[in-house]
C-alpha cells in the first residue's frame, strides 16, 4: 500500500474513531477495539507530521467529549492514541500521551469494583500510552499530569 494511501486511511480511520459517531450505545465495543488497533498499526508507518495531527484528534476527542466517551470507547482512543504516538519524538509523546492517560486513570477511578471488563481494557490502554513514554524527563512529565 502506498504511503499517501496508509497515511489517508488512518486519517479516516481516526477521524471516526475522535468524531464520537462510534460509541458504547450504538456500536459493538469489539468493532472499536479492532479500528483502534488497525489505526495503531498503520501508524507506524507514518510520518511525525501526519501522526502529530491524528494523536491530537485523538487526545481531544478523549480529553474533551466526556458525555459521549463511555469505558469502551475510553479504551479504545487509549490503544490509538498510543499506536499514533509510537512514531514521534520522546517529548511530544509525553505531551499528547499524558492528558489521555489522566482520562483513563479518572474513568478507572469511577468505575465500580466489579466492572472487570471495563477496567480491564482501560488499564490495558493506559498501558500502552504508558510504555511509550520512555525517557525519564517525560516520565516525570507523565506522572505530574496524572
Amino acid at each position: 500500500m502506498a504511503e499517501t494511501a496508509r497515511t489517508r486511511l488512518a486519517s479516516r480511520v481516526a477521524r471516526l474513531l475522535a468524531s464520537g459517531r462510534l460509541n458504547s450505545k450504538g456500536t459493538d465495543p469489539y468493532t472499536m477495539w479492532k479500528l483502534s488497533n488497525a489505526l495503531a498499526a498503520l501508524a507506524a508507518s507514518l510520518d511525525a507530521k501526519d501522526a502529530t495531527a491524528l494523536a491530537d484528534d485523538l487526545a481531544w476527542a478523549l480529553k474533551n467529549k466526556p458525555e459521549e466517551t463511555g469505558p469502551d470507547r475510553k479504551s479504545s482512543l487509549g490503544i490509538a492514541l498510543a499506536g499514533v504516538v509510537a512514531p514521534l519524538n520522546d517529548r511530544d509523546k509525553a505531551t499528547l500521551a499524558a492528558p489521555g492517560a489522566k482520562v483513563l486513570v479518572d474513568a478507572l477511578k469511577n468505575l465500580p469494583e466489579t466492572d472487570s471488563n471495563h477496567r480491564r481494557d482501560l488499564g490495558n490502554a493506559l498501558a500502552a500510552l504508558a510504555a511509550q513514554v520512555h525517557s525519564a524527563p517525560q516520565t516525570q512529565l507523565f506522572g505530574l499530569s496524572n
